[in-house]
């Protein structure tokens, strides 16, 4: 069930994406319980509510930390709140999203992106940070193309 909310998140279908989260929030699993959050964020992302992205992002990580187990796509709740970070000019967060999008515990993101969170990192660490905000904007914007936010 969790795997096909993330097929459909990835093309862009907010009912279907509603409808297995509705699911998934009736099983009480932490684990399920923060992507539910998780999806919530993405939804409010695409409506541009931000207060609620932040909310949602933020609750879906408490409840992955109460999970025994390491959560591998938390790319769902980190992109829409790195993308909210970005918008409102906090860089500093921004960075620290993109970091955790580059835990090793966590999925794998397509080389492209990778390379875009990495040298957003590189460049918060090394104190430029225009560049690390040039590196992520393009990061969000090729999240976007491909199905992650």
């Amino acid at each position: 069930m969790n795997v096909l909310s993330l097929v459909y998140r990835r093309r862009g279908q907010v009912e279907e994406v509603q409808r297995y989260a509705s699911r998934m929030q009736a099983m009480q699993a932490p684990e399920y319980l923060g992507v539910v959050k998780a999806h919530q964020a993405w939804i409010a992302w695409r409506a541009g509510t931000y207060a609620e992205v932040q909310e949602y992002s933020k609750e879906a990580f408490q409840l992955w930390e109460r999970s025994p187990l390491v959560y591998y796509y938390q790319w769902t709740a980190l992109w829409p709140i790195m993308g909210v970070a970005l918008a409102e000019k906090r860089g500093a967060d921004a960075v620290k999203y993109a970091g955790m999008l580059l835990d090793p515990e966590q999925q794998r993101l397509p080389d492209e992106l990778t390379g875009l969170l990495e040298a957003a990192v590189q460049s918060g660490e090394a104190n430029q940070p225009e560049a690390a905000y040039s590196y992520l904007e393009q990061a969000i914007a090729l999240a976007q193309k491909m199905g992650y936010l």
